[in-house]
Order: structure tokens, then C-alpha cells, then sequence
């Protein structure tokens, strides 16, 4: 029986050399661009809460004038100040604070799941389109979903094993060592059946989606069918996936710590030549080393990611026949 996981190999490599050579810059660019809102995305902005007009009160200011001047003459100095600065307390801000990480999170996981469509999508059609995100907002929005309902199983699972022990508390004999692992077993084999889950919809029902513009649920439920009949092809492809994964992951560090070094011992003899003239000129040649690794991290990931993605594809093309 000839393994897919094996064969698919030199095809994604093939698929891959297609569409990245002979070197194109327009190309590789776009890649890049979708590569990084894939996988990560720069930071958020700065949250601005204006402060009340309480805040600026002058210390030399007389208290009773104040209060008379705000139209409370028959509170007391402390209800006075409560009112002036109810708009802003401290529960107000952290709920502020807290909804916008919230947000922006969310937001992330949103543009990351609609751009994994457009990875898959550009390769299968060999045209790097960054505009076939608007033709998967409602497909990422059920991945970012998903995802979201994932993180919140596993972190809920976590957080009920660590409560369930302490609550327990067993100690060190027979029977507290039992409810320990049954318990730390218990959350084991959720987030290992998450972790499946996840690992599924990633490799076979996007894919499903993307060819047959099924929705999630429906895509999952073939997938899991395919997977179930081929189990044997997929479980290879796990472990050759994961050993690939592995070997390019230290190829890739291989190639940019050199770089990194480089830059580094640059950086630092321009730096110490720049500060005998001024020391503000240090900083923009630290921003362009960070930007230098930068470039060079996501010059890598390039050939890297497509090669991955494609082997994906490929095996997909295969379980599915």
C-alpha cells in the first residue's frame, strides 16, 4: 500500500517551487503579507480615557468654593468627589480595559481565520490574491468562532482540574494520589480531543469548505468521516507532518541566526560610531536591525509556510479522491 504522507512530499515540493520560482518579488510579497496576518499581527493601539475635570482641580483651590461652585452645598466633601469622578471609577476603567483586550483578541483571531482561507485559496488556484479575503468573511467568522470555543474549552477544562484538586486537596497516600490522576487524567483527554479536533478542521474540513463552500459543521462532519475511513493514511501524515514541521523549523533558525548575528555585530559597530556623534543616532539603527530580523524571519517563513500549506493540499486531494 503506498502511503500518501510520503508521496505527497515530493509533490508539495514540486507545487511549491511552481508557484515561488523563478523568484518573483510582487509574488513573494503578497505571500509574506498573507503569511504574517495568518499567523500574527502587530499590536494594538493606545487606549485613550479622558480624565474628568475633578482631575485638574487646583490643591490651592478652596474645597467649600469648589462645591459651592458645582452646585453641591448640601452634599458632604466626600459624596461631593464621589459624584465628580462616578463617570470614571476604578471597575469602570478595568471593564474598559478588559472589554478592548477582549476586542482586539477577537479581532485577531477574525483576520487571522479569514486570511488561513486565502492561504489555502491562493495556492489551490496558483494566484496570490489578498482580495479573496472578502470572499471568506462568514467562513472565518466560523473558524474564529470555533477557535474561540476551542480556547474556552480547554482554559475552562484547566481551570476546573486545578479548582477540583484544590478543593479535594488529596493527600499523599493510596487514594489522593488516585484522585490526582484520575482527575489530571480527565483534563488530559479533553484537551488532547480538542487538540484533534483543532488539528481536523485545520488540515481537511477548510479545505472541504474552501472547494465545496460547505459551512463548518458540515465540512467537519465530512472530514471526520474521511479521517475515520482512512485512518491509517492520516495517522502517517501526522507524524510525517510533525517530523517535517520540526526539520524546517530548525532549518529556518538555522538560516536567520546567522543572520541575526550578523546584523547584530553591524548594528553594534554603526551604533558605537554614530553615539561618539550623537547618541540619538543609536536609534534608528536599532530599528533597522529590528526590522532586518523582521524581514529575514518572514523571507524564510515564505518557502517554508507554502510548503506546508501545499502538502496539506495535497494530502487532502488524496484522503478525499
Amino acid at each position: 500500500m503506498a502511503w500518501f504522507a510520503l508521496e505527497n512530499i515530493e509533490e508539495a515540493l514540486k507545487d511549491s517551487k511552481e508557484l515561488l520560482l523563478p523568484f518573483n518579488l510582487l509574488t513573494w510579497a503578497k505571500l509574506a503579507l498573507i503569511i504574517i496576518l495568518t499567523g500574527y499581527i502587530a499590536a494594538p493601539s493606545v487606549l485613550y480615557i479622558p480624565f474628568s475635570e475633578a482631575d485638574a482641580i487646583d490643591e490651592d483651590l478652596d474645597i467649600g468654593m469648589v462645591i459651592e461652585e458645582e452646585g453641591f452645598e448640601n452634599t458632604t466633601i466626600s459624596e461631593s468627589f464621589q459624584q465628580i469622578n462616578s463617570a470614571w471609577t476604578l471597575e469602570t476603567l478595568f471593564l474598559i480595559i478588559i472589554g478592548g483586550f477582549t476586542g482586539l483578541i477577537a479581532l485577531i483571531t477574525y483576520i487571522a481565520s479569514v486570511f488561513e482561507f486565502v492561504m489555502y485559496k491562493s495556492l489551490i488556484d496558483r494566484k496570490i490574491r489578498i482580495g479573496n479575503a472578502g470572499d471568506y468573511l462568514w467562513e472565518g467568522l466560523q473558524f474564529s468562532i470555533f477557535r474561540a470555543v476551542s480556547a474556552v474549552a480547554i482554559l475552562l477544562t484547566l481551570v476546573l482540574a486545578i479548582t477540583t484538586i484544590s478543593v479535594l486537596n488529596p493527600s499523599f497516600n493510596a487514594s489522593g494520589v488516585l484522585t490526582g490522576l484520575f482527575v489530571s487524567g480527565a483534563a488530559f483527554t479533553v484537551v488532547v480531543a480538542v487538540a484533534i479536533l483543532q488539528w481536523i478542521v485545520f488540515n481537511f474540513a477548510l479545505i472541504n469548505m474552501i472547494e465545496n463552500r460547505n459551512n463548518l459543521l458540515k465540512a467537519f462532519s465530512l472530514a471526520l468521516t474521511q479521517v475515520r475511513d482512512e485512518f491509517q493514511q492520516v495517522a502517517v501524515y501526522w507524524i510525517v507532518k510533525i517530523v517535517i514541521s520540526l526539520g524546517l523549523g530548525l532549518l529556518s533558525a538555522s538560516i536567520v541566526a546567522p543572520l541575526a548575528l550578523i546584523g547584530l555585530f553591524a548594528s553594534i559597530v554603526f551604533g558605537f560610531l554614530l553615539a561618539m556623534i550623537n547618541p540619538l543616532l543609536v536609534v534608528p539603527i536599532l530599528l533597522a536591525y529590528i526590522m532586518f530580523i523582521m524581514v529575514a524571519s518572514v523571507a524564510v517563513a515564505v518557502p517554508v509556510r507554502t510548503y506546508l500549506y501545499y502538502y496539506t493540499v495535497e494530502m487532502y486531494r488524496d484522503v478525499f479522491q
